[in-house]
């Protein structure tokens, strides 16, 4: 999804708005602990003035916005409002490093201040928890992310007040996945799209028979018979 928002033909994402990929965060957050810290400056490249960072870790998906101007970084938790525990506050703040870092790689300044006398990185960029609308079960979690990279606006992000949009129904979070799997299966960016449309064309859905249509047909798994 991220890399279908990066083309899409508009304003937004071509020159505000960059998705970052999530398997970017995670591979870091597996391969490095909270003190990684490399700022050596490779060639620049474009900088937006925004970036959308979504992030799995733990089995719960979160989004991670960063406001390169304004120098904010706040967290989209469809499950927390405020930083469940300070193990997360830990890694919230891993995360503005790495994405910080990615940064300077891409030829910007780094947003985190400096100490005065080592003038090494503190880690003082401040971690705000925005009051987005939340999840009412364990799964939907991938669902909100999404939407949230398609519908915030940064500019209306304030850790004080809760974001002006109101929350989802199931029905419509049904809707949002259907269109989702749908983009994501028919992109050109998913390698194996005509091998599943040619699949799907080929599957054979049989019909039930005449008395398992009934609705006074009762079984269970005990039922079924293997050959």
């Amino acid at each position: 999804m991220t890399i279908l928002l990066n083309k899409e033909p508009s304003a937004r994402f071509q020159n505000d708005i960059y998705c970052l990929p999530p398997d970017l965060l995670t591979a870091m957050f597996r391969k490095h602990n909270s003190d990684y810290i490399d700022l050596d400056i490779q060639r620049p490249h474009l900088i937006h003035n925004l970036i959308f960072a979504p992030v799995l870790y733990s089995g719960h998906w979160w989004m991670y916005v960063l406001d390169v101007k304004r120098r904010r970084f706040f967290v989209l938790d469809s499950k927390n409002r405020v930083s469940p525990s300070p193990d997360r506050t830990k890694i919230h703040k891993f995360g503005s490093n790495i994405i910080d870092q990615l940064i300077v790689y891409a030829g910007a300044s780094s947003l985190l201040s400096r100490d005065s006398r080592t003038k090494q990185p503190s880690m003082s960029l401040f971690i705000r928890c925005v009051q987005v609308p939340i999840q009412l079960n364990d799964f939907d979690c991938g669902i909100y992310v999404m939407k949230y990279m398609e519908l915030i606006d940064p500019k209306k992000l304030d850790e004080k007040k809760p974001y002006p949009i109101v929350n989802w129904t199931t029905k419509e979070l049904q809707e949002f996945r259907e269109e989702y799997i749908a983009r994501i299966l028919l992109s050109e960016k998913n390698l194996l799209r005509d091998e599943a449309i040619k699949a799907a064309k080929e599957t054979v859905i049989h019909k039930p028979s005449a008395a398992l249509q009934s609705p006074y047909v009762q079984f269970s798994t005990g039922d079924l018979k293997t050959t």
